[in-house]
């Protein structure tokens, strides 16, 4: 996870391995990852706290990008995160990753707010957020055929 990471991005915003591992060590953490062969090639970090679910990173090998594995990530995180009881998300994002502001807002989050020196002096973020849906466990079993 750490490997991925660094490789996605750059110094002082990548995280370090006591990061990942504190995380993953929350009360309500998820952590998944998608691999190719034995290779790791994403993984979506967020928790839950009460009604509120916070992702933390999505990480997608360079190869892997543009091929909806971050969209079926996020998904799935989401899922899990209704499952615990969250009836919204947020995230944070740097104002210089156009890329992943235009993702986030195509899976339906909003700017909320910007924040200042979010990652070091002269680097802001931006708050985002979206609300899901109550989770359904049966909306998870194939539909029925009619015959």
């Amino acid at each position: 996870m750490y490997q991925l990471d660094q490789s996605c991005f750059e110094p002082g915003i990548a995280y370090t391995r006591g990061q990942i591992r504190a995380f993953l060590s929350r009360e309500g953490a998820i952590g998944l990852i998608a691999e190719r062969g034995n290779e790791m090639v994403a993984l979506a970090i967020g928790d839950v706290a009460g009604r509120r679910g916070h992702l933390i990173t999505i990480d997608i090998a360079g190869g892997e990008r543009r091929r909806g594995l971050g969209q079926r990530l996020l998904e799935e995180v989401w899922t899990r995160m209704a499952a615990a009881g969250a009836r919204d998300v947020r995230l944070e994002v740097d104002v210089q990753n156009a890329t992943a502001i235009r993702f986030y807002e195509r899976m339906g989050f909003r700017k909320v707010r910007p924040l200042p020196d979010y990652y070091g002096l002269g680097r802001d973020g931006i708050r985002m957020t979206r609300a899901l849906s109550p989770f359904n466990p049966d909306s998870r079993r194939a539909p029925s055929s009619s015959r």
